[in-house]
This record gives structure tokens, sequence and C-alpha cells, in this order.
């Protein structure tokens, strides 16, 4: 963003007084001859101000546009900033957003990172846990102003690291897990902020802090697609193919949901210990999901479409009347939730073959009362 210099012009205006001299002799007091620029009938006694002149308009510098954001340049720009993590480069990553960037993680209890300064003092406390942090990019998906990036972090816990909870001691312990992030672009090459979603439970159970069902260490998958959206047809088909979806599944309607599944569909939820492969199984999980959250409802944000893939932000809403096991609840907790996820789907001739959820899975399971919120322990009552 470029700042508005405005030039000021300063005039300063003098006051010309006309005054009598004594003179000597007794002739009484000499005549004073006007000056050129009084007035004819100005006078010893009158001491007529000069007429001020018009101060100038201040001159203001029109504002240059923004540089208009281009898919090919963001996808190249997001690529760039990923790499810069990667390589440590922080002072190189800072310049990546703007100065008022600001960057949330959905669904917790943290406050946003205000600033670029903020935003990268989180990427440096990562190595500063995991000095031998590493990231892959396996899916970057660019629509309009959006990057959605797919990012896979492994590494060794060898240093402390900060939590809300406290300093957590060095565990020794190996880290390998998928989390999306969804930056937006504005003036070419800045990025005005971001929205995580990620799942600290993940982290936690790979460290061995939590003994909740978490997926296991994983080794990070090569880089694989960077898809640019061609706002095509077959990107328009998958999209009303994506919306006809979420109907179904809202209402229930099984026949529709399950069609849209390939037979070898799979099926994967950051938070869960293991992907679901079949469009049978597929199925059979949202049926349980059903049961246990009746009510169930949400509504669908920001969608994207970008090649065979369609992006969602979507959240989730819900009242726990039975048992979940995917999620490890064995009992109605009467508790209601409120979760924000993103998705994304690939298509191939108009079926899924993969569905990818990312959303935080702890912050569900503190809203069901399975797990207390992370927050320092109360003082103790007197």
């Amino acid at each position: 963003m470029n700042l508005l210099k405005v030039g000021f012009v300063s005039a300063s205006l003098s006051l010309v007084v006309l005054s009598a001299c004594g003179g000597g002799g007794s002739k009484g007091p000499a005549k004073v001859k006007p000056t050129p620029s009084a007035s004819p009938s100005a006078t010893p006694e009158a001491s007529p101000e000069a007429t001020p002149e018009p101060t100038p308009e201040p001159e203001v510098k029109k504002p240059e546009p923004p540089t208009p954001v281009t898919p090919e340049g963001l996808a190249a720009r997001a690529k760039e900033c990923f790499d810069m993590v990667s390589s440590k480069n922080f002072d190189g990553y800072m310049s990546c957003y703007t100065a008022d960037a600001v960057e949330t993680t959905a669904d917790d209890d943290e406050p946003a990172r205000t600033g670029n300064a903020a935003i990268t003092e989180t990427r440096k406390r990562l190595f500063g846990a995991v000095p031998d942090a590493a990231h892959t990019l396996p899916l970057l998906l660019v629509s309009g102003n959006d990057a959605v990036h797919v990012i896979f972090a492994t590494g060794t816990h060898s240093q402390a690291m900060q939590t809300p909870m406290g300093e957590l001691p060095a565990t020794g312990k190996k880290i390998g897990f998928a989390f999306a992030y969804v930056a937006t672009a504005v003036d070419g090459i800045k990025f005005s902020g971001g929205r995580q979603y990620i799942d600290p439970g993940t982290v936690m159970g790979q460290l061995g802090i939590s003994k909740a069902p978490h997926r296991a260490a994983a080794e990070a998958p090569a880089m694989a697609d960077i898809v640019i959206s061609a706002g095509n047809e077959a990107e328009a088909k998958n999209l009303a193919a994506f919306n006809a979806g979420q109907d179904a599944f809202f209402k229930k309607d099984w026949k529709t949901l399950g069609a849209l599944y390939d037979k070898s569909s799979v099926f994967s939820d950051a938070p869960m210990p293991a992907d679901i492969v079949g469009d049978k199984k597929i199925l059979a999980h949202f049926k349980e999901l059903h049961k246990a959250f009746p009510d169930v409802n949400g509504e669908v944000g920001k969608t994207w479409a970008a090649g065979d893939y369609v992006v969602a932000e979507l959240t989730f809403r819900g009242t726990n009347k039975g048992a979940w096991k995917a999620a490890g609840v064995k009992k109605a907790t009467g508790k209601a939730i409120e979760i924000h996820a993103l998705e994304i789907f690939k298509f191939k001739d108009g079926k899924v073959t993969n569905h990818w959820i990312f959303d935080n899975g702890m912050a569900m399971a503190t809203q069901l009362g399975l797990v207390p919120p992370m927050a320092p322990p109360a003082a103790p009552s007197k």
C-alpha cells in the first residue's frame, strides 16, 4: 500500500505600515511623500495594510493504484514465501505480508497475530523447539486473490517449546502432520493475512502429551500439484457437484451423497487416526455423524474451484446426542459444538476420489467436555 504524500506550500504576508519621521527647524513636520505602493489618498495618519495575496491550494499527490494480483504471480509468490520459511529466511519472509496483516487459527483461543512481525515470530518459534523442522507443500491451489496451501511439517522436538500451558521440555519425539493455510493477496505480492486450519491434538499426541486417538507421525509426501484456477466449465461442474453433495449431507439424502463418491475414494479428516477408504465406508461414517449429532447443520463460506479440486471453508454446528466412535465419544455428552473447517475435494469424471478435512479436533473435544480447556490451571481456593 502506498502512503499518500501531501505537500503544503506556505506563504508569509508582510504588513506595510506608513509612518512619519520627525525633522529639524521651525517649519513643522516635513511632509512625507507616499510610497509608490500607497494609495493616492493616503495620509500620514492612515496606515492601511496591503491586501494579502491568496494562499495557494495544497498540492495533493494522487495515490498510485494497487498492483493487480495475477494468478500466476500469486502462485509464484506463495511458493517463494513458503520456501523462505523452509530456509529460515525470516527477514525476507516478513516482506511477504503487509504491516497490518492479520493471521488467525480456526477455533483457537489464542489472539490473532497482527502485523508481519508477529506472524513471522510464530514461524521462528517452531524452529526454536524443532530445529530440524522441514516443510513440504503437497498442494497449492490458487483462485482469484487466494492461495490455499496444504502443508506437511516434520521434525524432532529437541528443544523446549512454549505453549499456553507453559514451557514444554524437549521430548525427543518426532512429529509429522498436515495442516491447511489460506493466504489472501493484495497489491500484487503482499498478503493481507491468513487463516490456518490445524489440529493441536495431533501434535500433542505425537509428542506423547495426549493419550487421545491421533495420527502417528508420518514421513513428508513429495511436492505435488500447483494448480491455478482456469474458470472453465469443468471447474463449474465440480463446484456444482460439491454444492449438491453438501445439500445431500445436511438433508440425509444418502443415495445422492453416496453416488458422489468413487468406489475407491479416500476420506482424510486430519484429527482422525486413519483414513477411510471406499464409498460405502465413507457413507457409513457420515451416517454415524448424524446419529451422534441429529441436529447437525452448518453453512458454507468461501468456495474455490481450481482444476480438479474444490475448496470450501465451512462451519458445522450440532448437539451431541449419541456415541461417536470415530472421535472417541462413548456416550452422549449433551453439549453443543461449533467447528470451522477447510475441506478439499478432488474430482475425476464427476466423482470424488479424495476428500480432505482440516479442522481443530482439540477444540471439538474441548467443546464436548472430553478434555479441559488449554489454559493455565486456576489458583487454589483459600
